[in-house]
């Protein structure tokens, strides 16, 4: 089996937070298309999928939402995070050096939460990271010029890459 350097990195696409069934309407429903698309072009060129669910507590008892519907489920790396960044759980670079990958691009929500924390955490491990708008879900723009400074700093640690990518962002 070939090994990709290249992750697509899914964040919290979870029926909770975008969709039909959504208690917010914060993110347009298109996203999950676009997302889908790039899953699908994932596939295609036999990238590694890993898919990120929030875990949380709903009366008191922990709980996590299923995915969005549609949402395209193309892999078994699904884990779970308790705190902004994915990279919070050991299981995510256990996946990510057993695929040998080398180049993470984020797709999800929120591109000034979840997706940005992770992909600082990622740079800070050492991966390139990719971050393009248009597979990402940003609810607030103007707060999102700082966000960016913060992973254009975070670039600045070392021989890690990261590029902000707007591609027709939703």
């Amino acid at each position: 089996m070939k090994h990709s350097q290249t992750a697509l990195l899914v964040i919290d696409m979870q029926a909770d937070y975008i969709g039909k069934t959504s208690k917010y309407n914060f993110y347009p429903i298109e996203l999950i298309d676009k997302i889908n698309e790039r899953i699908v072009r994932a596939v295609k060129e036999k990238e590694t999928i890993i898919y990120v669910k929030n875990a949380g507590r709903r009366n008191n008892i922990p709980y996590v939402s299923d995915f969005a519907g549609n949402l395209l489920i193309e892999s078994n790396y699904i884990i779970q995070k308790n705190t902004l960044s994915a990279f919070e759980n050991p299981a995510l670079l256990e996946i990510l050096n057993k695929e040998h990958i080398s180049k993470i691009e984020m797709a999800g929500i929120d591109g000034n939460c979840c997706v940005a924390a992770s992909a600082i955490d990622a740079l800070k491990s050492g991966f390139w990271v990719i971050f393009p708008l248009g597979y990402i879900g940003i609810i607030s723009q103007k707060r999102f010029a700082e966000t960016k400074e913060k992973l254009l700093n975070a670039n600045a640690i070392g021989e890690t890459k990261i590029e902000i990518v707007d591609n027709a962002h939703l």
